[in-house]
């Protein structure tokens, strides 16, 4: 769970409907669209480290960013606040 904002001018801003993806290692295990409030949940993920991934579009300009070594720990609630930056 968290939110995702995208850094337009160099100060972040919430910003919905991103995609966000959690990796282990290269196969995708959990996929969600951030809401118009810019927040997201994904649930039943197992225990363990993966990688989670934002991504949006604006106006034809990809946004993304990659956050590796994202902890699950059994029994917590993850919390991952997602910036993403023109690529």
């Amino acid at each position: 769970m968290g939110e995702t904002w995208v850094s337009l001018t160099g100060a972040p801003v919430p910003h919905g409907r991103a995609n966000v993806y959690v990796y282990d290692g290269e196969t995708l295990i959990a996929s969600t669209v951030s809401d118009a409030n810019a927040s997201y949940a994904l649930y039943d993920i197992p225990v363990g480290t993966y990688t989670v991934v934002g991504e949006t579009w604006i106006n034809g300009v990809r946004y993304s960013n990659i956050y590796p070594g994202v902890q699950v720990v059994e029994g917590q609630s993850t919390v991952r606040i997602i910036i993403m930056y023109r690529n």
